[in-house]
């Protein structure tokens, strides 16, 4: 949907919140799996009274305050700077956003738990995030796409934000 026929304003839009979904999983998949890799984990839970949910809390919340920081930044550039317009709900718009860091980040515990490896765990949190933006369906509509193809594009955060952004800039959808 790009009813005023301006790239700057649909694909900026949809590759800086792709290279910051990127960021935002890989960065701090690597706080989470540092401690992994050099041994500290359960040195990590032990400080926060043994509970997994303390500790994981207790790593992301600095995370979460500097990914906010930059999303904040993104979506402000965005708008102030390239002058994307905003035909809804800028604070909908916000409050999208830091579902999509928190998503990003637990995409990261998830795949960190699963891969119990570092570099593998990195590599295709990678991957995952590099298919993104293709499989958003910003650029092809997701329903037109084949089923398989399609449930790849709801289990990426991405495509839900986007939907977000799009209709509360662009669209100026009603929230609903």
């Amino acid at each position: 949907f790009n009813p005023y026929s301006n790239y700057q304003y649909y694909l900026s839009g949809g590759f800086m919140p792709t290279v910051f979904q990127m960021f935002v999983i890989l960065s701090f998949m690597f706080a989470m799996g540092m401690e992994l890799k050099e041994g500290t984990a359960e040195e990590w839970v032990r400080s926060a009274g043994g509970s997994l949910s303390a500790a994981l809390a207790g790593k992301a919340l600095p995370y979460f305050i500097c990914f906010a920081a930059t999303g904040t930044l993104m979506v402000t550039m965005l708008f102030r700077f390239s002058d994307t317009p905003v035909e809804g709900s800028l604070p909908a718009i916000f409050a999208a956003l830091f579902l999509f860091i928190l998503a990003g980040m637990s995409v990261a515990v998830f795949m960190t738990a699963v891969y119990a490896n570092l570099r593998f765990a990195l590599s295709s949190a990678a991957f995952y995030a590099a298919i993104a933006f293709t499989f958003s369906g910003l650029t092809f509509p997701l329903m037109s796409m084949p089923a398989g193809v399609r449930y790849i594009g709801e289990i990426i955060p991405l495509t839900h934000y986007l939907r977000i952004f799009i209709g509360q800039s662009l669209r100026g959808a009603p929230l609903e």
